[in-house]
């Protein structure tokens, strides 16, 4: 504003600058990231930040992680972090980056927050949700599914159950599917009852049973088998990677005179003892090859075979192909001559260890 002309009186000053003080400053808002966990080392999650339009002045504001209750926690999921953006004139794009700590753990998806505070020289757009940033971190641990074969005995005239062992490597933080399907081989129906279905294995737990029925017969006839296929896992992946695990079951004749004799122990998760032999004298010892024990799921390390006699009078022969049984075969004396048992995938054991004679 410029003063002239002055009547009466002396200018002491004729110019003078009228400011107009900018009140509208730039809105501020941050975004939502994400990002895989990873099975170790650490990645980066970045949230955006933006001014909807530049500002000229500098503008800064404070910024901090905070946990989401009952998800991801600071310093075990995520690096705890706080500092300060700063937007200098004319910039509208910031980011801040969060460290994520990667591990092999199975678990739920998990969230964290950044939140905006004290801003400078700008305006916090819209609601609280606006000043806050959601980091959702993805689980990509996932468990492996695996699944044994069934052996089992026909039986005479009465329904017995063919139990496939579905297996994970570890615990899942959530229940993990799997369809499954029989399928016919050499055995059909009615030897055992066609089934498809989804198997469950619930949250925590680590193995799930699939029964099939098979039906007993006194028909003399060859050891039969059918083949159970899983595929279309959910929060699980295939053992192999595969689209489709192929298990088989089996199922042992008891008819033939010659063959007759066979019994089939199975493992418990507990400790337990397979007795082929007592103090007078070894079972499964009077048929030469056709009367024998199937023992699956042996853990040499908690279970034990009993035996009669003493390590020398007993053979162990890996890698035996028994009829339709691979295995370790358990032979009395060095001939060969007396099957007493079979330890089905039990390919490194040792009478070392294991066993116990009586």
């Amino acid at each position: 504003v410029n003063l002239k002309n002055a009547k009466g009186a002396t200018l002491a000053n004729s110019e003078a600058t009228g400011t107009i003080v900018d009140n509208d400053f730039p809105m501020l808002s941050i975004g939502d990231g994400e990002i895989e966990e990873g099975q170790s080392g650490v990645g980066t999650l970045n949230f955006p930040v933006t001014l909807n339009r530049p500002g000229f002045k500098t503008l800064t504001v404070d910024y901090a992680t905070i946990d989401d209750r009952g998800t991801a926690t600071a310093n075990t999921d995520y690096t705890a972090t706080s500092g300060q953006l700063s937007f200098a004139p004319g910039e509208t794009e910031k980011t801040i980056p969060v460290e994520v700590l990667g591990d092999e753990a199975v678990e739920n998806d998990e969230q964290f927050f950044v939140d905006l505070s004290n801003i400078v020289n700008g305006n916090l757009k819209g609601t609280a949700r606006d000043r806050r940033g959601e980091g959702t971190i993805i689980n990509d641990d996932v468990p492996t599914i695996d699944i044994a074969d069934a052996v089992v005995l026909e039986g005479d005239n009465r329904l017995q159950i063919a139990v496939f062992d579905v297996s994970l490597d570890r615990p899942a933080n959530r229940s993990v599917k799997v369809r499954y399907s029989t399928e016919n081989e050499t055995a059909t129906r009615p030897d055992y009852s066609p089934k498809s279905d989804i198997l469950t294995i619930p949250k925590g737990e680590t193995t799930a049973p699939i029964r099939i029925r098979i039906s007993g017969d006194q028909n003399i006839e060859p050891d039969e088998t059918f083949g159970l296929q899983l595929f279309r896992p959910q929060n699980g992946v295939l053992a192999g990677d595969k689209a489709e695990l192929q298990a088989t079951g089996i199922i042992l004749d008891n008819d033939d005179p010659l063959t007759g004799d066979r019994d089939v122990m199975s493992g418990t998760p507990e400790a337990d003892i397979f007795e082929l032999g007592t103090a007078q004298g070894s079972l499964y010892a009077e048929n030469g090859n056709g009367d024998y024990a199937v023992i699956l799921n042996f853990d040499p390390t908690q279970d034990t075979i009993q035996l009669h006699g003493s390590p020398g009078d007993y053979q162990l022969v890996p890698n035996a192909a028994v009829g339709l049984i691979d295995g370790t075969a358990i032979y009395r004396g060095e001939s060969g001559e007396e099957l007493i048992g079979l330890v089905k995938d039990g390919d490194s054991l040792s009478l070392e260890s294991g066993f116990s004679f009586v």
